[in-house]
């Protein structure tokens, strides 16, 4: 929901109260409730653009996982990997935790996790633009959150990614659609964090369908930036950014397209994601 700095703040003081005992509480709940509770730090830390703590925090999540034989622990580590490799734009890295949850999935058939799994090898599939994987894989996720009731509240990051992956496949009506389901579910589940990324998905979305739907595109990119204020989810500053160049590429506007790519680049520079920010370098070279 956000203000992400208060999430951080109580991850931290889970540490504390239990002082870092990795065994406390998990005969009573079947895994490390601390263990977990780094995995939900570093989400934070990765959206408030801090990625290499976040990186740190999910290294001692896996490492709790490694000691204890922790399936559970060890999925949710290597699915928040994914998400700060995503962050980062490093598909090598988020290909590798995605198939080392899948492997993990053989240990147990939670849905909230088996759906975060294949969530992370869609992840993967997406940025290496190879959409009818991508496609197959997101669609299973949301079958299984839909049919086991599980995790809801992320039902609509999943739908956004579907719809860049529709998108990117061609089929931009099921694109359009998807995009403004995971906009809606977002909303009316007050997920304000999952609606952020929501938003900036439907923006790419209408971006591909041309320059004349620029008000929409804009109002989104607007709520986008607004959505980032009221949450903490700095890291997605930059990526609004590089979208808002996309615009101004669109209508000519030079001047404004080099703007907001050397605002982007430096802003993913800063947050630790080289890779990203040599993509927007090539841009600005073009």
């Amino acid at each position: 929901m956000g203000p992400l700095r208060e999430a951080l703040a109580v991850a931290e003081e889970a540490e504390a109260l239990c002082e870092g005992d990795a065994e406390l509480g998990a005969e009573a709940t079947g895994f490390s409730p601390f263990g977990a509770s780094l995995t939900h730090r570093a989400v934070a830390l990765a959206q408030l653009g801090r990625l290499a703590e976040a990186e740190r925090q999910v290294g001692r999540a896996l490492e709790i996982a490694r000691h204890r034989k922790d399936a559970e622990v060890g999925i949710l580590g290597h699915v928040i990997a994914t998400l700060v490799w995503d962050l980062a734009g490093d598909g090598g890295q988020i290909l590798r935790h995605a198939r080392q949850a899948i492997e993990l999935i053989a240990v147990t058939a939670e849905g909230t996790l088996h759906a975060g799994a294949l969530s992370a090898l869609g992840t993967a599939h997406l940025l290496a633009h190879e959409w009818l994987e991508a496609i197959a894989t997101f669609e299973r996720a949301v079958e299984i959150r839909r049919r086991r009731r599980v995790g809801l509240p992320l039902e609509p990051r999943l739908l956004a990614a579907l719809a860049e992956a529709y998108c990117g496949a061609g089929a931009i009506d099921r694109a359009r659609e998807t995009a403004d389901l995971a906009v809606a579910l977002a909303r009316e589940r007050a997920a304000r964090v999952v609606e952020l990324k929501a938003v900036i998905s439907r923006a790419r979305v209408w971006l591909a369908c041309g320059a004349e739907h620029a008000e929409r595109i804009e109002a989104d990119l607007h709520d986008a930036m607004a959505l980032v204020e009221a949450t903490d989810a700095f890291a997605y500053v930059p990526q609004i950014h590089v979208e808002r160049a996309r615009l101004a590429g669109m209508r000519a506007d030079h001047a404004t397209r080099r703007r907001e790519l050397d605002e982007a680049h430096r802003l993913f520079t800063e947050m630790g994601a080289p890779l990203r920010a040599a993509q927007v370098m090539g841009e600005l070279e073009r």
